[in-house]
């Protein structure tokens, strides 16, 4: 499991982008966060599988490219994983010995 931040320059875009993930079962307990600095930025904080981080990237920068600031994750040691039920299962691709 990880811990999915995603910075974006307004509050819209961010709202955008959690509805879409959400959705697909991607992120869990999402939140946005105002961070105090000059320039107003948002922050997208969620948990996820760490399985998903490029799937999460490319849609994030499919709906809001032009708008998202910086996205990365940290690894949650610990957590309820009950959580972890309410996303979408990896699938798994079945390995081939090539010769």
């Amino acid at each position: 499991m990880t811990e999915i931040n995603i910075i974006t320059s307004d509050f819209e875009s961010a709202k955008q982008i959690c509805d879409a993930l959400e959705s697909e079962a991607l992120i869990i307990n999402s939140f946005i966060a105002q961070e105090a600095t000059k320039d107003s930025k948002f922050k997208i904080t969620a948990q996820s599988r760490a399985v998903f981080f490029e799937k999460i990237k490319d849609h994030v920068m499919e709906i809001s490219q032009d708008r998202v600031i910086a996205i990365y994750s940290k690894p949650i040691v610990n957590m309820q994983w009950e959580q972890a039920d309410f996303l979408e299962k990896p699938v798994k691709i079945k390995e081939y010995d090539i010769v």
